[in-house]
């Protein structure tokens, strides 16, 4: 049997997206003022993303975003921060590492 919770491993989705807003701020890409006008998607590396309200959330700032959950804010200031910052702040942050807390069979990255 697999435990899921522990052993699984999927993509952290919208819990993530605190993650990227420290990078973004830690790095000095945006400050919390930074604003976007989101509107149903963005385009990154060729594939279309699009938000989870399809006419988009309008403008937003980072309070916001988080409030609304916002996907495409945080495609936003992830592609202005960069993939290396985005891992760097993540692994400092423990993710895809174990808890270290004795929970038997748990899977790291």
């Amino acid at each position: 049997m697999l435990n899921r919770a522990i052993q699984a491993q999927q993509a952290p989705g919208s819990t993530f997206k605190p993650f990227v807003a420290l990078a973004a701020l830690e790095t000095g890409t945006i400050d919390d003022k930074f604003t976007g006008a989101l509107f149903g998607g963005i385009s990154l590396f060729g594939t279309y993303q699009r938000c989870w309200v399809k006419t988009g959330h309008g403008t937003l700032a980072m309070h916001s975003g988080i409030v609304h959950s916002c996907d495409v804010y945080f495609y936003t200031i992830g592609s202005k921060t960069g993939i290396d910052n985005l891992a760097f702040y993540a692994d400092i942050a423990g993710m895809g590492h174990p808890t270290g807390i004795d929970l038997p069979h748990e899977a790291g990255a």
